[in-house]
C-alpha cells in the first residue's frame, strides 16, 4: 500500500513539474538566439561617463518608429548577448563609465534618464528627433553626464517608460522555475526506478 501511494505522489509530482518544462524549453530557444549571428549583427554599445560628484544612477530610453518609448533591451555582453538582469537605474560612482550592450533592431537609442540620491531626475537628450522609418546602431562611443541641474525633465512617455513592468517579479520567478525545473524532474526519475516493479497477479 506504501508503494502504490508513493507512486501517486510521484505522479502528480511529475504532471505538476511538466508545465515548468514548456519554459525550460522556451528559455533553451532563448539561450541559442543568444549565439545567433543575426542577432549578433544588431548588438551596439557605448560608455555613459558620471562627471559629477555623486552617485547617478542611469537608465538608457529608446524609441520606437511609431514614437513608443520603452528602454533599450541591453545584454550582459556583446556576445553571448545574454539579456542583462538590470537594464533601468544602473548606478555609476563619480569619475567612472559604464558600457551598455543594446540591440538596436527596431528601436533607436534616443534618451537617458539620469537619476541621483535625492530624486531628481532629468533627461541627456541623444536623439531628440529620431527617424520614423528606419533604425540605426548607437553613432557615439561615450555619453558625458556633467550637472543634472542644467537637464531639461522627462517628458510623460519617458517617464512611463522607465517604470518598472507590473509583473516583472511573476516573470522572473517563472524564469526561474523553468530553469530549474530539470532538476527535480531527473530525481523524480530516480524514485520510480527505485521502486519495485509493479508484476500482473496471474488468473488462476
Amino acid at each position: 500500500m506504501l508503494i502504490k501511494t508513493k507512486r501517486k505522489l510521484l505522479w502528480i509530482a511529475l504532471i505538476g513539474t511538466m508545465p515548468f518544462l514548456v519554459v525550460t524549453i522556451i528559455w533553451g530557444l532563448f539561450l541559442l538566439n543568444c549565439i545567433n549571428p543575426m542577432q549578433l549583427a544588431f548588438i551596439s554599445d557605448f560608455e555613459i561617463e558620471n562627471k559629477t560628484q555623486q552617485t547617478i544612477w542611469v537608465t538608457p530610453v529608446g524609441t520606437f518608429n511609431s514614437g513608443f518609448k520603452a528602454v533599450l533591451p541591453q545584454s550582459m555582453a556583446a556576445f553571448p548577448a545574454i539579456p542583462a538582469w538590470h537594464s533601468r537605474d544602473l548606478p555609476i560612482a563619480p569619475g567612472a563609465r559604464r558600457r551598455v550592450y543594446y540591440d538596436w533592431d527596431d528601436i533607436n537609442f534616443s534618451e537617458i534618464v539620469v537619476r541621483d540620491a535625492v530624486g531628481t531626475v532629468a533627461v541627456q537628450l541623444v536623439d531628440a528627433h529620431p527617424p520614423t522609418k528606419d533604425y540605426y546602431a548607437n553613432k557615439m562611443a561615450l555619453y558625458e553626464i556633467s550637472d543634472i541641474g542644467t537637464l531639461p525633465k522627462p517628458t510623460p512617455a519617458v517617464t512611463k517608460a522607465v517604470s518598472p513592468p507590473p509583473h516583472q517579479t511573476l516573470f522572473w520567478t517563472l524564469a526561474v522555475c523553468g530553469l530549474l525545473a530539470p532538476f527535480p524532474l531527473i530525481w523524480i526519475r530516480r524514485q520510480f526506478r527505485r521502486l519495485p516493479k509493479m508484476h500482473a497477479t496471474p488468473i488462476s
